[in-house]
């Protein structure tokens, strides 16, 4: 069952440490954005002030570390917004992420992406253009440590050719690890696809085209 990374945070005791206050304000803004109810600091707390689950320490550019043992802890960085969320999604399943599945439901002006993580639908949203999917992806390939297996499916709607070229060439940079195929939209629609939580329409095409089986695979 697919589940919202907003959603599993709502009911879990996470903290999030900062190592200075420019970083405090760029991951405030993240949280706000994505509506992620966690509690962060721009300071090392006492000690006897964690009464959480999971612990985020977000340090000066250095090798990353999850430690588990009574609580979650992840030392990391911020580079971009994508890998603070997959960060945040790895120290929840107190496991680095393996697998990235992408569903996106190409358009002019409206395109739809669905970005999951082993399960956990990091990010669903509606993009204005193809230089913000890419984005999105190129953060994905480059994520620390390196995820496994990373699968595209794109539909055949509007606009998809020139998209699915531009991830061509992403894929290609990271063929071991990448897979694309291409997905017939119409078939797609036709899923039954049911969470709750989610309104965006772009967003909801992009999970049923993830959860549609390719007719054509290009990488």
């Amino acid at each position: 069952m697919l589940v919202e990374l907003s959603q599993i945070v709502s009911y879990r005791k996470i903290l999030v440490i900062c190592h200075d206050l420019d970083v405090y304000t760029k991951i405030s803004n993240i949280i706000r954005k994505r509506n992620l109810k966690v509690e962060i600091y721009p300071y090392m707390p006492p000690r006897k002030a964690f009464v959480h689950e999971i612990v985020v320490v977000v340090e000066a550019r250095a090798d990353k570390k999850l430690v588990v043992n009574h609580m979650a802890t992840l030392y990391t960085f911020l580079s971009t917004e994508t890998s603070f969320l997959l960060d945040l999604t790895a120290a929840l399943k107190k496991a680095f992420i393996r697998k990235v599945d992408v569903g996106i439901d190409p358009g002019l002006n409206n395109i739809g992406i669905a970005v999951v993580a082993d399960g956990i639908l990091v990010i669903g949203e509606t993009l204005s253009n193809t230089y913000e999917v890419l984005s999105i992806i190129k953060e994905i390939a480059a994520y620390n440590p390196l995820i496994n297996k990373i699968m595209l499916k794109i539909g055949n709607g509007e606009n998809y050719k020139m998209l699915l070229n531009k991830l061509l060439r992403i894929g290609e940079e990271n063929s071991s690890r990448f897979s694309i195929e291409v997905v017939n939209e119409a078939q797609a629609k036709r899923c039954i696809l049911s969470i709750k939580s989610l309104r965006d329409r772009n967003v909801i095409d992009a999970l049923k085209i993830l959860a549609c089986k390719g007719y054509r695979r290009i990488l």
